[in-house]
């Protein structure tokens, strides 16, 4: 995620949950960090999120293309996906619905990133994302339905 921090980028890496009922991202954060502070000043945020080729992926890739009769490719499609919006620091009910569901998500392994005082749950309702292929080929949707190929 990249934040505004005393007029320079800052960038954070970061586990998301998506919550599709309410079409939000769900994130967590210490509320003792460069980061929050910069979410508290500044409300718009962008988030790269890559689909990075797995072996899995590209062998399953590779065995469709030989039954389709077509060239294997060295790699499999991948995306990239940068997103923005605005974030809210949730309270309330609001805020441990999130958590629980950001939890179950990523897991006990990763509890101290969102259980506890000093953990806020931030969530980032977006209003445009840029869709990038692998041949670079970059697309545009918006909330407002100005979609359209860049």
């Amino acid at each position: 995620m990249s934040t505004l921090a005393d007029g320079a980028p800052h960038l954070s890496l970061m586990n998301f949950t998506y919550c599709a009922k309410d079409e939000k991202l769900i994130m967590s954060t210490r509320r003792d960090t460069t980061k929050f502070r910069a979410l508290k000043e500044n409300k718009r945020v962008a988030v790269l999120i890559h689909d990075f080729p797995s072996e899995h992926r590209e062998r399953g890739a590779a065995a469709s293309a030989k039954a389709a009769g077509q060239k294997t490719q060295k790699r499999g499609q991948t995306y990239s996906v940068t997103l923005y919006g605005n974030v809210k620091v949730e309270t309330g009910s609001d805020a441990e619905r999130y958590r629980a569901a950001h939890l179950k998500r990523n897991g006990p392994d990763q509890k101290q990133f969102i259980v506890g005082d000093n953990i806020a749950i931030v969530t980032v309702l977006v209003d445009m994302a840029k869709i990038c292929n692998q041949a670079d080929q970059v697309h545009v949707w918006t909330s407002d339905g100005q979609n359209s190929p860049k």
